[in-house]
């Protein structure tokens, strides 16, 4: 995954959190939402520089490039300039970095007033832009408190599928709809939390007004004397403690902060956090100001998480509709190769499998089990790679093997010199699968994926060797 206009990284950390991407470049030009980011992700590059100076031939490829292209220019709360501003154009950097990478998805977030900016010209100038580079595009305005998110928080959610792919992207369903999150139940317990909790000292005289408005209310609520005119209803808004928040605010003078309803004094940072759905032991780096600055300029990582779960599924869609159509055209050398690879160190583990134990007992020899284990491998050789007869016989070995090693648990010189044999049965299970075994590795990833760690397995070393041959093959 790549990111642009990255900020302190809400949207990175909930996508992550769906546990289907990983952010490998990220771009900002702020320096102390970079310092965040960085602090939070710590192997992700980074490149602190204002968008229009990157070289987007030094991107990495991704599966879904995503960001949130600078929202004031369209915001409600703003003058909504929208495209006639430095900052409304930001978005073109957006589109020529998808065109230069071509993911296979992306998706952007923006404010709910990009919808209606310049009489909606805005949107739909921002969406051709993308479908001019190949992408076919949708949106959805997303109300997090929908999704567990304890905030009214509204944003376009807009998702681009490149135009070769086939599929249609389904929107989370809501989890939330009628049973809302409310601020005290995201509050409970803040108060012990080190990181970016400091109290805001006020003036006699805020004390004073906000003690006159009650949980839920705003500056209307003042008495005469104390009343502020032709203000918006978030100037001194305190939360109601059994409804969701309002909108958290990156900046705003006196009187926008966000306020607690039972105390008089404004929201922490680590408050605020928490109503984004950020967790404690995500820490922000900055003054005050700009740790309130990047909260309030944040995706809620929860929502992000709940999206990206369904660009999950779309994408893991698409992988086994494209490996169906590589065995249809009869796959390429280079994939056969890949299967050949499988197929050998599935024949290796299948090898040390049998041998395993025998060089300690002879007695096992004669056992009808491992003969009739040997005889099952012999007609698995026999099958063609890649049948269903094949695939049949490779999963009916996985109970022989799994008795087999638990009746021998009891003896550890079985594993001096090999894997342990409970994890070549796991493994050997991973493979099972040729269709997946293969896509895995057509996608460069097969370590990961499905979690080998050579060192921890004990593999012995021929079969190390295999594994690694088959992995660089990619």
């Amino acid at each position: 995954m790549v990111s642009l206009f990255t900020g302190c990284g809400g949207l990175d950390l909930g996508l992550e959190q769906s546990e289907r991407f990983e952010t490998v470049w990220a771009n900002d030009n702020l320096a102390h939402t970079m310092d965040t980011f960085e602090a939070n992700f710590p192997e992700c590059t980074t490149v602190f520089s204002d968008i229009e100076d990157v070289d987007l031939s030094t991107i990495p490829d991704c599966d879904i490039m995503v960001g949130g292209f600078p929202c004031q220019s369209f915001s409600m709360s703003g003058k909504r300039a929208g495209l006639g501003t430095e900052g409304g154009n930001l978005y073109k950097h957006f589109v020529a970095a998808v065109a230069e990478k071509k993911p296979k998805m992306f998706m952007a977030e923006n404010v709910k007033g990009l919808l209606s900016a310049n009489d909606g010209k805005a949107f739909s100038t921002i969406t051709q832009a993308f479908s001019e580079v190949g992408y076919n595009v949708i949106h959805k305005l997303i109300k997090f408190a929908d999704y567990g998110v304890p905030q009214i928080r509204e944003r376009v959610i807009i998702i681009g599928i490149r135009n070769d792919i086939k599929g249609e992207f389904e929107w989370p369903v809501e989890t939330h709809l009628n049973t809302h999150v409310s601020s005290s139940t995201a509050l409970h317990g803040v108060e012990c939390v080190f990181h970016n909790n400091k109290h805001t000292k006020h003036s006699a005289e805020t004390i004073a007004k906000l003690s006159h408005i009650p949980p839920g209310g705003n500056f209307e609520d003042l008495p005469e004397g104390f009343k502020v005119k032709g203000l918006m209803s978030n100037i001194y808004k305190k939360l109601n403690p059994n409804l969701p928040s309002p909108t958290i605010i990156g900046n705003g003078g006196g009187g926008t902060h966000g306020y607690h309803w039972e105390e008089n004094r404004a929201l922490t940072n680590r408050e605020r956090a928490r109503l984004q759905s950020f967790p404690d032991d995500f820490v922000f780096y900055g003054t005050p100001a700009e740790v309130r600055l990047q909260i309030g300029n944040s995706v809620p990582p929860l929502g992000a998480r709940i999206i990206g779960g369904q660009l999950a599924k779309f994408l893991d869609n698409i992988d086994k509709d494209s490996m169906t159509q590589i065995e249809i055209d009869a796959m390429s050398y280079q994939t056969l190769v890949h299967i050949q690879h499988v197929q050998k160190f599935l024949n290796m583990l299948i090898v040390e499998l049998l041998a395993r134990g025998e060089d300690h007992d002879a007695s096992k020899l004669n056992d009808p089990e491992v003969a009739a284990f040997a005889e099952r491998t012999t007609v698995l050789s026999k099958l063609d790679y890649g049948s269903q007869g094949y695939l049949d016989e490779l999963k009916n070995l996985r109970p022989t093997l799994k008795h087999h090693y638990e009746s021998n648990a009891h003896h550890p010189e079985h594993n001096e010199n090999g894997i342990d044999g409970m994890n070549l049965v796991d493994l050997l299970e991973m493979f099972c699968d040729w269709k997946a075994a293969t896509l895995r590795m057509k996608d460069g990833n097969l370590e990961r994926s499905i979690g080998i760690n050579t060192e921890r397995f004990n593999i012995s070393p021929q079969l190390v060797n295999i594994l690694k041959n088959t992995i660089e093959l990619l």
